[in-house]
């Protein structure tokens, strides 16, 4: 697990095994959040990946509004 601090773009991507582009993106809120990147997520910050998928559905449903 990573401390939490601030990490370079580059390192995030790695650790989530995505492009630099597309970690942008996720970032922007362009690109989903997948159920695989949630597990990344879970296990680079330590925070359960439903916890992910729950913020990913609620930024979708916003969106819709």
């Amino acid at each position: 697990m990573l401390a939490m601090q601030q990490i370079s773009l580059s390192s995030f991507a790695s650790a989530l095994e995505i492009t630099e582009t597309d970690a942008e993106a996720l970032l922007a809120g362009g690109l989903p959040l997948t159920e695989e990147i949630a597990g990344k997520l879970e296990t680079l910050l330590d925070l359960p990946a439903h916890f992910w998928l729950g913020l990913e559905a609620s930024y979708r449903s916003d969106l819709k509004k």
